[in-house]
């Protein structure tokens, strides 16, 4: 049998979700049957005027994560309001987002930020992204039985965009993307214009993970060092940083 939220931790998770990701109670799209874990989603209209979709039932059964906070986890996935979530396409994405549910499970492995994990044939037909970027919302529920339960957002991705992030790094991706698409990125059927970081892009991101800064800090670095007509090295980020501190 699969595992299962009981009533009362279904009760819990499901006003926490209704208060935090919408603006309306929702109606929720119960899944008849289940592999490993019984997974439903509630879907939510959101300020942008859109539907933010979220599963509840998957942290019901913990993942073997190596680290704690994913234990227990829930996605998240955005529709523009462009169309009824109870037509075909709605439900294509709705579906797609339980189905991912089933994943960890299934292959022995885990969700956390900066993961992929490949869409289905239907969804790339449809919608024309390959794969989903997974980033942690900075929002987690405390239930009874369970413990925490921490939500991922799914963020549709291009074939050559997933190739990058192999090569490079998926969390200077995401942070780089954002700085680019702003919250654009998250609708799953919005296309967008395919991204590849060119090499100022790169240097930017791997600044902001090396010396954990916000992107505007390390643009700030990289013009002062070409003010100075020099490289980044780290006597400048040094300088940058000291003048930085007297100035403020």
């Amino acid at each position: 049998m699969a595992a299962e939220l009981s009533i009362s931790q279904m009760d819990e998770i499901t006003r926490f979700i209704s208060e935090k990701f919408g603006d309306d109670e929702g109606h929720i799209l119960h899944e008849l049957y289940s592999d490993y874990v019984h997974t439903d989603a509630i879907i939510l209209k959101n300020k942008t005027g859109g539907h933010t979709i979220v599963t509840f039932g998957m942290s019901s059964c913990g993942i073997k994560s190596p680290i704690d906070y994913y234990n227990h986890i829930e996605l998240v996935i955005e529709a523009s309001g462009r169309f009824d979530m109870k037509s075909k396409n709605g439900m294509l994405i709705a579906n797609e987002l339980v189905g991912l549910t089933k994943y960890p499970f299934r292959n022995n492995t885990w969700f956390g930020e900066g993961h992929t994990v490949l869409a289905s044939k239907a969804f790339r037909d449809t919608f024309g992204y390959d794969a989903f970027l997974l980033e942690d919302v900075q929002s987690f529920a405390e239930i009874d039985g369970i413990g925490t339960v921490s939500f991922l957002s799914l963020i549709p991705i291009y074939k050559e965009e997933r190739e990058w992030m192999m090569e490079y790094d998926s969390l200077i991706y995401l942070g780089l993307l954002k700085r680019i698409y702003g919250e654009n990125i998250y609708c799953a059927d919005v296309k967008r214009d395919l991204y590849i970081p060119s090499e100022d892009d790169l240097q930017l991101g791997i600044l902001t993970r090396l010396l954990k800064i916000d992107l505007k800090t390390a643009e700030e670095l990289i013009a002062y060092a070409d003010s100075k007509g020099t490289e980044l090295t780290y006597e400048s980020i040094d300088e940058w940083f000291k003048l930085n501190k007297a100035d403020k």
